[in-house]
């Protein structure tokens, strides 16, 4: 696949624009690898696919970059550290709104 099919691809899956330069600027930082075809065109695999859909999400729900490679850097066994770090995103998300829509005695009820 070409980066257009992939970009196409995963704008489907996200419902969302993904630039190629995404998908490019995530290359120069290490965290996709492809191969190069004749001419120097980068030709992705669809195990590449998911690779860069996971990146995307984790990047989505606050991973930082350095966080990525690491999970990269161990072949994606590091999972059980991102449902961790997901879990801790999305207490401090109902944390927060909560603090945002909840009124002040505190009976947590959202007005």
């Amino acid at each position: 696949m070409k980066i257009g099919e992939i970009v196409g691809r995963l704008e489907m899956d996200l419902k969302r624009p993904v630039g190629e330069s995404v998908i490019r600027f995530y290359e120069r930082e290490g965290l996709i690898d492809v191969k190069r075809g004749e001419g120097g065109q980068r030709e992705y695999t669809q195990k590449d696919y998911s690779w860069i859909l996971q990146v995307l999400l984790l990047i989505q729900v606050g991973f930082e970059i350095k966080d990525v490679k690491a999970i990269k850097e161990r072949n994606g066994v590091a999972m059980v550290e991102i449902r961790k770090g997901l879990i801790e995103g999305i207490e401090k998300s109902q944390l927060l709104l909560s603090t945002l829509f909840c009124d002040t005695k505190g009976d947590n009820e959202i007005r």
